[in-house]
């Protein structure tokens, strides 16, 4: 039986550390998180993995008429995440995810100025947090 980390959705492994869902193989039956994200939540450490998506192509074949909704992963901001942002032409509604995975010391203020500080044309910025239900509607 596969499990998922209940903090970023990424299938449960014990194989490499390097990628996603990384768990150690002693603890795969009785923990829920993944590696990565049970030191984001306790020690407030956190490690980008970059994923390899062709996301270029993907963009090519947006409507240009309809407004984009772009997911980014508050703990997996980089330039390899920012950079598609630049290319899309369409209205960009920018959600900002896993924010109850941050510490309470990071304010949505500063989370929201730093992306502003990247120049990134979108219309509206939303921080959402799951754990609480906050701007989840």
């Amino acid at each position: 039986m596969t499990k998922k980390c209940i903090g970023c959705g990424s299938i449960l492994q014990t194989e490499n550390e390097n990628k996603e869902g990384y768990i150690k193989e002693s603890l795969y039956e009785t923990r829920f998180y993944c590696e990565r994200c049970f030191k984001i939540m306790h020690y407030g450490e956190c490690t980008v993995i970059d994923k390899k998506i062709d996301i270029m192509n993907f963009i090519d074949s947006i409507d240009k008429n309809i407004p984009v909704i772009y997911l980014l992963d508050l703990t997996c901001i980089s330039n390899i995440t920012i950079e598609p942002l630049k290319k899309i032409k369409n209205k960009i509604y920018l959600v900002l995810t896993k924010r109850d995975l941050l510490p309470k010391s990071v304010k949505d203020k500063k989370l929201i100025k730093y992306i502003k500080e990247k120049e990134l044309k979108v219309e509206d910025i939303i921080i959402i947090r799951s754990e609480k239900m906050m701007n989840i509607e």
